[in-house]
């Protein structure tokens, strides 16, 4: 069974850390907060800095941060290790 097309595209791993923040709506600010279960992540976070500076705030309707919970059970070093893989790409 086909479940996807030519038109399904992903972005390349490369500058992933250059990407934050994450998921479909920009709930999570880095990756180390990614791999935190949901209810680890920031609530709110700056994105951007002076006039132009914004507070990302998951409360607000559109803008959870939950579900996505692909990596929060490894351990410390294994985070560590996955993230630094991540950072070299």
């Amino acid at each position: 069974v086909q479940i996807a097309g030519p038109w399904v595209r992903t972005a390349p791993l490369t500058t992933l850390v250059a990407s934050a923040p994450y998921l479909h709506n920009g709930s999570v600010p880095t990756l180390e907060a990614l791999l935190e279960p949901t209810d680890g992540r920031p609530v709110s976070f700056t994105l951007g800095s002076g006039q132009g500076a914004f507070t990302f705030d998951t409360r607000l309707p559109g803008n959870r941060n939950t579900g996505h919970e692909f990596g929060t059970r490894l351990g410390a070093q294994e985070k560590q290790d996955l993230i630094a893989f991540l950072k070299s790409l």
